[in-house]
């Protein structure tokens, strides 16, 4: 993980660097005492304050035909590694795919043969495919947004053009012949390569040196496929899986968790993406009920009762959840315990805990990649509650995070259910306190939407107390070191501002944090923070006179700071003066 930076000896604010600003801090030293794995979060809540399409020109003359058909196969495999040196100077149409796409799937008997149609010009035409599930840097590099995609490269411009036309074999060989000029009716008269293979020459028989050495050097491990972390892994295939299946447009039947089961989980492999479609459904299709939960009028339901529904609390979520699961063949089971969400209230200063009672919520455990046990849940995934509305908001933070990062807010009846990686059982007594043992700040519910690690903030505790003499560091950090906000997330981050109230609470201000590659951060004079009693805001500039702000720099707002103009925020973080 990146080095923390270091605490400044005045406000991260001052003229100077309006007009005289330092060179990023890249990398800069530690200065936080407290370590980052301590620091603990508190409850969100819902309350925020292309492609060129132009074609090459065709070539002046068509090219003569080859004249002979060459022996292999008729569509290219290509990676990351041997694209650019197969297409560069080549007419290519290459088809980026995804192995779980049942269109995908559809189009190889379709594409092999256009392969073979063209395949006597393979000298000057390559018909290609790519897996993007197991190459990902072709989607940012060409902006690929669905599967499949079918792209034309001219062999000069780097910038290639979309297929946009039918995916059948007729219009795909019209607009091949139409860009390159290359007819199949040229290659109509050449023979087709002979199905016996030309005789063995035993002269080159290789010696057995030559055969250990070559078995070694196949001999090494191939990349996973996908990565192994899950904040930033790409969980495009089975999310969009899960949008193509509404409730209301399931098939009639007696228990439906039979067909979720096959249409969502059916075209993975992986156990994790299997988990994760069944996840991203049930916040698609079912809502939390707030009627039942207001009116104390919750009954048990069975899972084909909350899919006619499409209402249910916590245990109704659980319980579908796991119903789909093992009908697709995982091992998945229902936790019940206690979990700090909607009605919780965090201790007073000097409060003693509860007794132990780890009762009122539920969520699921379920087997993923590698046989872990992964704690998921999927009804605070769907979305939360305020002022006794259900608010949608999909929050993928329930299914990614650490198994300890989970148990930070949710507390098992069975203490086999923790499934932390170092094998320890909380005590109730730590699992309330929390991690600073204090009420922790304010976060709201788009932190997700930001790409920013809940545990990662600080000061972690809600409460700051003004009159004292000591610097105050803001701090926070993307969701992993891995994270691309472009890749993984929204795209290009905001800039995130403060908003204090000054001395005494006499001058309001907004205070622009510094960043690095992984940290944003800004250094305040507690005194500066404004009076006790009053609340110092984090925001997200979200837009400037009704325009995205999506990568605006620290240096840029401060340009417009104080100009007429109107700017959007985004409520992220909040902190209370004492």
């Amino acid at each position: 993980m990146p080095s923390r930076p270091v605490k400044t000896a005045a406000n991260t604010i001052t003229e100077d660097e309006v007009h005289h600003p330092q060179p990023q801090r890249r990398i800069p030293p530690p200065a936080a005492q407290r370590s980052i794995l301590s620091m603990g979060f508190g409850n969100k809540t819902s309350n925020e304050p292309v492609i060129s399409s132009s074609r090459p020109a065709l070539p002046a003359s068509r090219p003569a035909p080859t004249h002979a058909r060459p022996v292999g196969s008729a569509v290219q495999e290509l990676t990351a590694r041997n694209f650019d040196s197969v297409t560069a100077g080549k007419f290519a149409l290459v088809d980026f795919y995804a192995p779980y796409c049942k269109y995908c799937v559809e189009l190889e008997p379709i594409w092999k043969q256009l392969g073979e149609s063209f395949a006597f010009a393979s000298d000057r035409l390559v018909i290609a495919k790519v897996d993007v599930d197991a190459h990902k840097t072709f989607l940012s590099r060409y902006d690929i947004q669905g599967y499949p995609t079918i792209m034309f490269f001219d062999g000069t411009d780097p910038t290639p053009q979309q297929y946009q036309y039918s995916r059948d074999l007729e219009p795909l060989t019209d607009f091949l012949e139409e860009q390159t000029g290359i007819r199949v009716a040229d290659g109509a008269h050449l023979p087709k390569p002979s199905a016996v293979p030309p005789p063995i020459n035993f002269a080159s028989k290789p010696s057995m040196s030559q055969v250990r050495a070559t078995i070694k050097a196949k001999a090494a491990p191939a990349a996973p496929p996908t990565s192994g972390c899950l904040l930033c892994r790409d969980f495009k295939g089975p999310d969009g899986v899960a949008a193509q299946y509404p409730r209301q447009s399931l098939p009639r039947s007696h228990d439906q968790t039979d067909y979720l089961a096959d249409v969502l989980c059916g075209p993975f492999s992986s156990a994790t993406d299997k988990a994760r479609a069944i996840f991203t459904w049930l916040h698609h299709n079912i809502a939390y009920d707030t009627v039942a939960f207001f009116g104390k009028k919750v009954k048990s339901a069975e899972p084909q009762d909350t899919i006619n529904s499409g209402l249910a609390v916590c245990a109704g979520y659980a319980g579908l959840y796991s119903a789909i699961a093992l009908k697709a063949g995982l091992e998945c089971r229902v936790v019940g315990g206690h979990g700090k969400g909607y009605g919780h209230t965090a201790l007073k200063p000097g409060e003693s805990p509860p007794p132990r009672d780890p009762t009122g919520h539920a969520w699921n455990a379920v087997r993923i990649d590698g046989g872990e046990w992964k704690l998921v849940d999927p009804c605070w995934g769907a979305g939360n509650v305020g002022d006794e509305k259900y608010n949608k908001h999909f929050s993928p933070c329930e299914f990614t995070m650490s198994n300890e990062d989970f148990g930070l807010k949710h507390f098992p009846q069975d203490s086999g259910n923790f499934f932390r990686a170092d094998g320890r059982i909380p005590t109730w007594e730590e699992y309330i306190l929390g991690p600073s043992r204090e009420e922790p700040l304010q976060l709201f519910s788009n932190l997700d939407d930001h790409g920013l690690s809940a545990r990662s903030f600080s000061p972690p505790q809600k409460r700051i107390r003004v009159h004292s003499k000591e610097i105050i560091r803001f701090q926070f950090s993307k969701i992993c070191e891995h994270w691309d906000h472009e890749r993984n997330g929204q795209g290009k981050p905001y800039c995130f501002i403060l908003k204090i109230h000054g001395v005494d609470g006499r001058k309001e201000d907004f205070v622009a944090l510094e960043k690095n590659e992984f940290w944003w951060w800004g250094d305040v004079k507690a005194r500066d923070l404004g009076a006790p009693g009053q609340v110092v805001s984090l925001y997200a500039v979200t837009t400037v006179n009704g325009r995205d702000m999506r990568g605006m720099t620290r240096r840029e707002y401060l340009g417009m700071k104080g100009k007429p103009g109107s700017m959007g925020f985004a409520g992220v973080a909040s902190w209370e003066l004492v």
